[in-house]
């Protein structure tokens, strides 16, 4: 019972970790100052106008998606794995919120009250799920760099080896994940912006 307590207090920790992220992220455009949010709109409108106009090259888009999603997916693990890992995971954590938050509040800032809709909906496929994954995967890399301390340092009778071996599951389980969510944000994404705007 009471190590369920602990990990529902992980979990909750980091969820709000990143929710505090998103909210940062939506305000941060309150900041911003107006030749900023020029470049920012020029960004999107340049970007929402290559996927109207069906100028994506699919494969390539595609690759960079797996490539930096797995890249980020290992920098959570390899984090877990060392004992100091923990404050970069949780920096981590807190900066994936806030570019989801920041993205919400520019396509809104742009596109005003159809901009929620599409924010939404252009969001949720991808960015959204890829929250989940990193919640999934800091939770058990912050455990396992736990327990790691505790048996280096505090000397308890662990065995690393069960959780290194769920680590590992996770991780397979994530990387799995990862590149179906990188074929959506692919290909799913675009679709909802060529019908939305």
């Amino acid at each position: 019972m009471k190590k369920y307590i602990e990990q529902k207090q992980k979990y909750i920790f980091l969820l709000t970790l990143i929710l505090i992220g998103v909210v940062s992220g939506i305000m941060f455009i309150l900041f911003v100052s107006k030749a900023d949010k020029q470049l920012i709109k020029e960004h999107l409108t340049l970007t929402f106008d290559t996927i109207k106009a069906h100028r994506v090259n699919y494969s390539s888009t595609l690759l960079n998606n797996c490539v930096k999603n797995v890249l980020s997916l290992m920098f959570i693990y390899i984090s877990g794995i060392s004992i100091i890992g923990i404050p970069l995971i949780l920096l981590f954590l807190f900066f994936k919120g806030f570019i989801v938050g920041f993205s919400i509040s520019s396509i809104v800032s742009i596109y005003h009250f159809k901009g929620v809709f599409i924010s939404m909906l252009y969001l949720v496929p991808g960015d959204m799920l890829m929250l989940v994954i990193w919640i999934l995967m800091g939770f058990y890399s912050i455990s396992f760099s736990i327990k790691l301390f505790r048996y280096l340092f505090l000397k308890e009778n662990i065995s690393l080896n069960i959780y290194f071996k769920k680590l590992n599951k996770i991780l397979l389980i994530s990387f799995i994940s990862i590149l179906v969510i990188s074929i959506i944000q692919t290909f799913l994404e675009p679709l909802i912006i060529d019908l939305c705007i």
